[in-house]
């Protein structure tokens, strides 16, 4: 007499099947989480002088040569609000969101970056 597949699983083959295929789902999810980037670092004349949580929501306020630069972190994402700089480059750039992204105000001095995760690569060559 053959058995067919189905029927030679038991219930503790299926519940480690279906374990398996919760565990895989969740660490898939952790490692996608990992690579969206988790903290921005500002830097004042080349040097860091703040690491944030980019979940957090904060207002952050860098002082350079030409004055005040105003920094927001919200909502997993990070912009220059103001700066005192003459071309407002900085400020137009927008929203950063993913791993090695910066906002840069050169007349200012005063860098947003958002360095990728240990793990992660920069690039891959042959």
């Amino acid at each position: 007499m053959k058995m067919s597949f189905r029927q030679s699983l038991k219930t503790g083959d299926l519940v480690l099947v279906f374990a398996l295929g919760v565990l895989t789902l969740v660490s898939w999810g952790l490692l996608h989480q990992r690579e969206s980037g988790s903290r921005v670092l500002i830097y004042q004349d080349g040097k860091e002088t703040s690491d944030l949580s980019l979940n957090s929501n904060r207002t952050i306020q860098a002082k350079g040569p030409l004055g005040i630069s105003v920094i927001q972190v919200r909502n997993g994402k990070v912009r220059m609000l103001t700066s005192p700089c003459p071309q407002q480059i900085c400020v137009h750039m927008g929203w950063i969101s993913k791993p090695h992204s910066s906002v840069v105000c050169v007349p200012n001095r005063v860098m947003i970056q958002i360095p990728a995760d240990h793990d992660s690569l920069d690039a891959i060559t042959q």
